[in-house]
């Protein structure tokens, strides 16, 4: 197939501005505040979703948490137990949370974020997923509700992922050959 010099002048000139745009955000961000904050995935157990590989209790006797008891969790002084503050209880064991857990929902995680702080990116509607910039104390006290399957599933750092191509992936077994 042949390209017309117009579409191969738009090609250049597309890639050329996804090659800029990471660019123009480092340098942007460069003098900010934000250089303290960490980029996350923070995935969470939604309404009806299984919670960890608790095999005890069910899933009718775990408790939805609200977006103010996520805000508790994350903004309690720092000796303050989070579970227990999620969970609005002295104590996180006197509520079982470690065997039974806890859901959440998009919107109640992103408002919490919001609320300690942090810059919500994303909220995504395929995966029971958000993604933020949050402090690392929050960060912190995210990966302790995700011990205790309290509404978190997982925090990852989020960063750019790239492909292999070509030899290197069939040097390590990827790709369909012929291509």
């Amino acid at each position: 197939m042949r390209f017309s010099n117009f579409t191969a002048a738009l090609l250049a000139f597309l890639s050329a501005i996804a090659l800029m745009s990471p660019l123009a955000m480092a340098t942007s961000s460069a003098g900010s505040s934000s250089d303290d904050l960490v980029s996350v995935i923070i995935s969470y157990y939604r309404p009806g979703s299984a919670i960890g590989s608790t095999t005890s209790g069910t899933a009718a006797a775990a408790r939805t948490l609200s977006a103010a008891d996520l805000t508790r969790a994350l903004t309690a002084p720092s000796d303050t137990d989070v579970v227990a503050a999620a969970m609005g209880t002295s104590e996180s064991g006197s509520v079982g949370v470690t065997a039974v857990g806890a859901y959440t929902s998009g919107t109640a995680l992103a408002d919490a974020v919001r609320s300690a702080g942090g810059d919500v990116k994303y909220t995504y509607t395929i995966i029971d997923a958000v993604a933020a910039s949050v402090t690392q104390e929050v960060a912190d006290r995210l990966r302790k509700l995700q011990a205790a399957n309290a509404g978190i599933k997982d925090v990852e750092v989020d960063g750019i992922v790239h492909t292999m191509k070509g030899d290197a992936a069939k040097k390590k077994g990827f790709g369909i050959a012929g291509f």
